[in-house]
Parts: structure tokens; C-alpha cells; sequence
């Protein structure tokens, strides 16, 4: 075989096993980075259903709670109210909140700043 058809073989195939070894390299680091957060997924998967169930219960009773205050909450919850109805509003405001919990509890060197009630105002 000629040698510029050698080369072009071997080019491609250094690269191959070059990305070989990154891949490699980046799940040793992912697997050592997700060490930390074992118990913490044991601990979420056994949740049992009617504890899910009292969860989703609470979060849309906040959810309807939140439209009754003048905050980003509130918000959320008439901008889609208005095109997807109050029960879908109340589920989706209640997503927002705990999605908004779980930021606040992460990082606790943070203040929470309420974007307010007309924020989709100002932002459109």
C-alpha cells in the first residue's frame, strides 16, 4: 500500500483512538463527580406513591395560593391560565415553585429576589 494511504488510514484512526481516550478520561470524571449525590438519589427513589401523591397535592394547592399574591408566581399563573386553563395553571405555577425551592436550597450563599408581579411585563 502506498504511503499517503497509510497516512490517510492512520489519521483518522489516531483520532478515533484519541476520542477513545477523552471519552474515557470524561465518565471517570462523571462517575467521581456523581459519587457524591448516591444517597441522594436512593433517598428520592424511595418515595412511595402516595407520598408523590401528597407532593403533587401540595404543589398545586400552593400553585392556586400563588395566584392570589402579587409576585412572579402569581404571574406565571395567569399568563397561562388564560390559555390553558386554571387547573393546568395551578400545576404549572406549582412546577415553578418547586423548581424555585430546590435553586434556593442549592445554593444558600444566594438571596432569592422576586422578579415580580409584571415581570412578563417588562420582559416582553
Amino acid at each position: 500500500m502506498p504511503r499517503q494511504q497509510q497516512l490517510m488510514l492512520r489519521m483518522p484512526w489516531q483520532h478515533i483512538t484519541f476520542l477513545d481516550q477523552q471519552i474515557t478520561t470524561l465518565n471517570t470524571e462523571i462517575a467521581a463527580r456523581l459519587e457524591n449525590f448516591d444517597d441522594s438519589r436512593e433517598s428520592l427513589r424511595d418515595v412511595d406513591p402516595q407520598g408523590q401523591q401528597v407532593l403533587r397535592e401540595a404543589l398545586v394547592e400552593s400553585g392556586h395560593a400563588a395566584a392570589k399574591t402579587s409576585t412572579y408566581f402569581d404571574a406565571v399563573y395567569h399568563r397561562l391560565a388564560g390559555r390553558r386553563g386554571k387547573k393546568r395553571a395551578a400545576v404549572a405555577t406549582g412546577r415553578h415553585i418547586l423548581t424555585s425551592a430546590y435553586a434556593i436550597l442549592k445554593t444558600p450563599d444566594r438571596v432569592y429576589q422576586d422578579p415580580g408581579a409584571n415581570y412578563f411585563v417588562q420582559r416582553d
